[in-house]
Protein backbone atom coordinates (compact mmCIF):
# COMPACT_ATOMS: atom_id res chain seq x y z
CA UNK A 1 0.00 0.00 0.00
CA UNK A 2 0.95 3.48 -0.96
CA UNK A 3 0.21 7.02 -0.60
CA UNK A 4 -1.45 8.68 -3.68
CA UNK A 5 -1.03 12.39 -4.46
CA UNK A 6 -5.21 13.34 -3.67
CA UNK A 7 -6.70 16.73 -2.96
CA UNK A 8 -7.73 16.44 0.72
CA UNK A 9 -11.09 18.36 2.06
CA UNK A 10 -11.58 18.63 6.06
CA UNK A 11 -14.69 20.37 6.99
CA UNK A 12 -16.31 20.79 10.79
CA UNK A 13 -19.23 21.78 11.76
CA UNK A 14 -19.14 24.94 13.58
CA UNK A 15 -20.68 25.29 17.53
CA UNK A 16 -21.53 21.43 17.27
CA UNK A 17 -20.29 20.98 20.68
CA UNK A 18 -22.37 23.58 21.79
CA UNK A 19 -25.49 21.97 19.65
CA UNK A 20 -24.89 18.70 21.22
CA UNK A 21 -24.58 20.54 24.87
CA UNK A 22 -28.04 21.86 24.08
CA UNK A 23 -29.81 18.56 22.84
CA UNK A 24 -28.84 16.75 26.26
CA UNK A 25 -32.24 18.96 27.18
CA UNK A 26 -33.80 18.85 24.05
CA UNK A 27 -35.65 16.11 22.37
CA UNK A 28 -36.46 18.17 19.39
CA UNK A 29 -32.47 19.20 19.25
CA UNK A 30 -31.46 15.83 18.82
CA UNK A 31 -33.86 15.21 16.05
CA UNK A 32 -32.60 18.46 14.42
CA UNK A 33 -29.29 17.78 14.77
CA UNK A 34 -29.77 13.78 13.21
CA UNK A 35 -31.31 15.62 10.82
CA UNK A 36 -28.91 18.18 9.67
CA UNK A 37 -26.45 15.03 9.46
CA UNK A 38 -28.73 12.59 7.64
CA UNK A 39 -29.57 15.64 5.25
CA UNK A 40 -25.67 16.45 4.41
CA UNK A 41 -25.31 11.96 3.92
CA UNK A 42 -27.79 12.60 1.12
CA UNK A 43 -26.20 15.37 -0.15
CA UNK A 44 -22.79 13.58 -0.48
CA UNK A 45 -24.58 10.26 -1.63
CA UNK A 46 -22.80 8.39 1.24
CA UNK A 47 -25.63 5.81 1.15
CA UNK A 48 -26.54 5.42 -2.31
CA UNK A 49 -27.13 1.42 -2.48
CA UNK A 50 -25.46 1.65 -5.88
CA UNK A 51 -22.16 2.61 -4.89
CA UNK A 52 -22.34 5.19 -7.83
CA UNK A 53 -18.33 6.66 -8.28
CA UNK A 54 -18.95 10.24 -6.64
CA UNK A 55 -17.56 11.53 -9.47
CA UNK A 56 -13.71 9.77 -8.13
CA UNK A 57 -14.35 10.92 -4.20
CA UNK A 58 -13.89 9.21 -1.08
CA UNK A 59 -16.15 10.78 1.15
CA UNK A 60 -16.13 9.63 5.06
CA UNK A 61 -18.35 11.24 7.71
CA UNK A 62 -17.97 10.57 11.53
CA UNK A 63 -19.88 12.87 13.85
CA UNK A 64 -19.44 16.63 12.83
CA UNK A 65 -16.12 16.10 10.61
CA UNK A 66 -16.32 15.40 6.86
CA UNK A 67 -13.11 14.39 4.64
CA UNK A 68 -13.97 14.18 0.79
CA UNK A 69 -10.69 13.19 -0.90
CA UNK A 70 -9.60 12.73 -4.59
CA UNK A 71 -6.77 11.71 -6.95
CA UNK A 72 -5.12 14.96 -7.93
CA UNK A 73 -5.28 13.55 -11.27
CA UNK A 74 -9.36 12.93 -11.60
CA UNK A 75 -11.03 14.83 -14.44
CA UNK A 76 -13.01 17.67 -13.13
CA UNK A 77 -12.43 16.60 -9.21
CA UNK A 78 -11.82 20.18 -7.65
CA UNK A 79 -15.08 21.45 -9.91
CA UNK A 80 -17.17 18.61 -8.83
CA UNK A 81 -15.91 18.97 -5.17
CA UNK A 82 -16.87 22.56 -5.11
CA UNK A 83 -20.78 22.07 -6.38
CA UNK A 84 -20.53 19.14 -3.71
CA UNK A 85 -19.05 21.77 -0.85
CA UNK A 86 -21.20 24.57 -2.03
CA UNK A 87 -24.64 22.41 -1.31
CA UNK A 88 -23.03 20.85 2.29
CA UNK A 89 -22.80 24.05 2.75
CA UNK A 90 -26.59 25.51 2.11
CA UNK A 91 -27.62 22.03 3.31
CA UNK A 92 -26.33 23.44 6.45
CA UNK A 93 -27.28 27.02 6.22
CA UNK A 94 -31.23 25.42 5.96
CA UNK A 95 -30.56 23.66 9.59
CA UNK A 96 -29.09 26.67 11.39
CA UNK A 97 -25.43 25.63 11.14
CA UNK A 98 -22.28 26.47 9.34
CA UNK A 99 -19.28 24.93 8.55
CA UNK A 100 -15.52 25.94 8.26
CA UNK A 101 -12.87 23.56 6.53
CA UNK A 102 -10.13 23.61 4.00
CA UNK A 103 -9.03 21.71 0.70
CA UNK A 104 -5.29 20.91 -0.28
CA UNK A 105 -3.20 18.58 -1.53
CA UNK A 106 -1.29 15.93 -0.45
CA UNK A 107 -0.02 12.46 0.49
CA UNK A 108 -3.30 10.30 1.59
CA UNK A 109 -4.58 7.04 1.61
CA UNK A 110 -8.32 6.99 1.80
CA UNK A 111 -10.69 3.99 1.63
CA UNK A 112 -13.89 2.50 3.12
CA UNK A 113 -11.34 1.26 5.92
CA UNK A 114 -8.60 3.85 6.48
CA UNK A 115 -7.76 6.98 5.74
CA UNK A 116 -4.21 8.71 7.17
CA UNK A 117 -1.23 10.38 5.62
CA UNK A 118 0.12 14.01 5.54
CA UNK A 119 -2.68 14.87 3.52
CA UNK A 120 -5.41 14.95 6.51
CA UNK A 121 -2.83 16.44 8.65
CA UNK A 122 -2.33 19.64 6.50
CA UNK A 123 -5.93 20.26 6.03
CA UNK A 124 -6.82 20.04 9.73
CA UNK A 125 -3.85 22.11 10.34
CA UNK A 126 -5.74 24.71 7.27
CA UNK A 127 -9.38 24.04 8.66
CA UNK A 128 -8.59 25.04 12.47
CA UNK A 129 -5.41 27.58 12.02
CA UNK A 130 -6.11 29.04 8.47
CA UNK A 131 -9.74 29.29 8.15
CA UNK A 132 -10.74 30.48 11.13
CA UNK A 133 -14.66 32.12 10.28
CA UNK A 134 -17.44 30.07 8.95
CA UNK A 135 -15.53 29.38 5.19
CA UNK A 136 -14.02 26.67 3.21
CA UNK A 137 -10.63 27.69 1.79
CA UNK A 138 -8.30 26.32 -0.80
CA UNK A 139 -5.05 26.99 -2.20
CA UNK A 140 -3.52 28.23 -5.65
CA UNK A 141 -1.65 24.38 -6.02
CA UNK A 142 -5.71 22.68 -5.85
CA UNK A 143 -6.40 25.77 -8.40
CA UNK A 144 -3.69 25.08 -10.47
CA UNK A 145 -4.45 21.57 -9.90
CA UNK A 146 -8.29 22.39 -11.21
CA UNK A 147 -7.08 24.10 -14.45
CA UNK A 148 -4.27 21.09 -15.57
CA UNK A 149 -7.59 18.53 -15.30
CA UNK A 150 -10.14 19.74 -16.67
CA UNK A 151 -13.08 17.63 -18.25
CA UNK A 152 -14.35 21.37 -19.39
CA UNK A 153 -12.27 23.51 -21.82
CA UNK A 154 -9.33 24.77 -19.58
CA UNK A 155 -11.56 28.62 -19.92
CA UNK A 156 -14.59 27.52 -19.52
CA UNK A 157 -13.26 25.25 -16.39
CA UNK A 158 -12.01 28.60 -14.51
CA UNK A 159 -15.00 30.48 -15.79
CA UNK A 160 -17.24 27.83 -13.41
CA UNK A 161 -15.21 27.76 -10.98
CA UNK A 162 -14.49 31.61 -10.53
CA UNK A 163 -18.38 31.61 -10.13
CA UNK A 164 -18.39 29.54 -6.42
CA UNK A 165 -14.81 30.95 -5.19
CA UNK A 166 -14.10 34.42 -3.97
CA UNK A 167 -9.95 36.10 -2.70
CA UNK A 168 -10.57 37.40 1.09
CA UNK A 169 -8.91 40.34 2.66
CA UNK A 170 -6.09 38.02 3.92
CA UNK A 171 -5.92 36.84 0.53
CA UNK A 172 -6.60 33.22 0.61
CA UNK A 173 -9.47 31.84 -1.61
CA UNK A 174 -12.81 30.60 -0.21
CA UNK A 175 -16.20 29.22 -1.43
CA UNK A 176 -18.80 31.41 -2.06
CA UNK A 177 -21.59 29.73 -0.46
CA UNK A 178 -23.57 33.55 0.23
CA UNK A 179 -23.52 34.85 -3.56
CA UNK A 180 -23.53 33.81 -7.46
CA UNK A 181 -22.20 30.30 -6.35
CA UNK A 182 -24.87 29.21 -4.21
CA UNK A 183 -27.81 31.05 -5.98
CA UNK A 184 -27.66 29.28 -9.42
CA UNK A 185 -27.77 25.51 -7.51
CA UNK A 186 -31.16 26.76 -6.45
CA UNK A 187 -34.19 25.20 -8.59
CA UNK A 188 -36.13 28.64 -7.81
CA UNK A 189 -33.02 31.00 -7.38
CA UNK A 190 -35.41 33.69 -7.04
CA UNK A 191 -37.83 33.18 -3.78
CA UNK A 192 -35.24 29.85 -2.66
CA UNK A 193 -32.45 31.81 -2.62
CA UNK A 194 -34.10 34.90 -0.67
CA UNK A 195 -35.48 32.45 1.78
CA UNK A 196 -31.58 30.99 2.65
CA UNK A 197 -30.34 34.34 3.02
CA UNK A 198 -32.87 34.81 5.12
CA UNK A 199 -32.27 31.86 7.42
CA UNK A 200 -28.07 33.24 7.17
CA UNK A 201 -29.44 36.50 8.79
CA UNK A 202 -31.04 34.88 11.40
CA UNK A 203 -27.93 32.60 12.09
CA UNK A 204 -25.73 35.66 12.59
CA UNK A 205 -27.93 37.41 14.71
CA UNK A 206 -28.68 34.30 16.92
CA UNK A 207 -24.87 34.07 17.69
CA UNK A 208 -22.95 37.51 17.08
CA UNK A 209 -23.86 38.44 20.72
CA UNK A 210 -22.11 35.53 22.63
CA UNK A 211 -19.80 36.83 25.12
CA UNK A 212 -16.79 34.50 23.29
CA UNK A 213 -14.39 37.10 21.43
CA UNK A 214 -13.33 34.04 19.38
CA UNK A 215 -17.52 33.53 18.25
CA UNK A 216 -18.16 37.09 17.80
CA UNK A 217 -15.30 36.95 15.26
CA UNK A 218 -16.21 34.57 12.89
CA UNK A 219 -19.76 35.87 13.14
CA UNK A 220 -18.92 39.33 12.32
CA UNK A 221 -17.10 38.15 9.33
CA UNK A 222 -20.28 36.43 8.01
CA UNK A 223 -22.14 39.50 8.62
CA UNK A 224 -20.09 41.43 6.79
CA UNK A 225 -20.03 39.37 3.89
CA UNK A 226 -23.63 38.99 4.21
CA UNK A 227 -24.50 42.48 4.17
CA UNK A 228 -22.19 42.92 1.31
CA UNK A 229 -23.70 40.72 -0.86
CA UNK A 230 -27.13 42.11 -0.14
CA UNK A 231 -25.82 45.48 -0.89
CA UNK A 232 -24.72 44.08 -4.17
CA UNK A 233 -27.94 42.99 -5.08
CA UNK A 234 -30.34 45.13 -3.42
CA UNK A 235 -31.49 46.35 -7.11
CA UNK A 236 -32.45 43.50 -7.51
CA UNK A 237 -34.18 43.01 -4.44
CA UNK A 238 -35.96 46.40 -4.91
CA UNK A 239 -37.49 45.08 -7.98
CA UNK A 240 -38.97 41.91 -5.87
CA UNK A 241 -40.63 44.42 -3.47
CA UNK A 242 -37.96 43.18 -0.71
CA UNK A 243 -36.07 45.79 1.21
CA UNK A 244 -32.70 45.03 1.38
CA UNK A 245 -32.53 46.68 4.88
CA UNK A 246 -35.25 43.40 5.84
CA UNK A 247 -32.21 40.91 4.86
CA UNK A 248 -29.03 42.57 6.36
CA UNK A 249 -28.30 41.64 10.05
CA UNK A 250 -29.18 44.32 11.98
CA UNK A 251 -26.70 43.69 15.31
CA UNK A 252 -24.01 46.48 15.78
Amino acid sequence: MNYEDRIVCFLDILGFKEHVKESNSSKSKVKEIADALLAVRRALDIDSPDEIDRDGANITQFSDSIVISFKCDEKSGVFYTLLKLIWIQATLVNHGMLVRGSIVKGDFIHNDKILFGQGIIDAYEAETKAAVYPRIILGNDVLHIALNYAEHNPVQEAGYISKMIKQDTDSLYYIDYLGEGVESEFNDPEFEYIDYLKKIRDIIDSNIGAKSIGIKTKYGWLKSKHNQNIDKISDRLKKLGISPIDLKSKHK
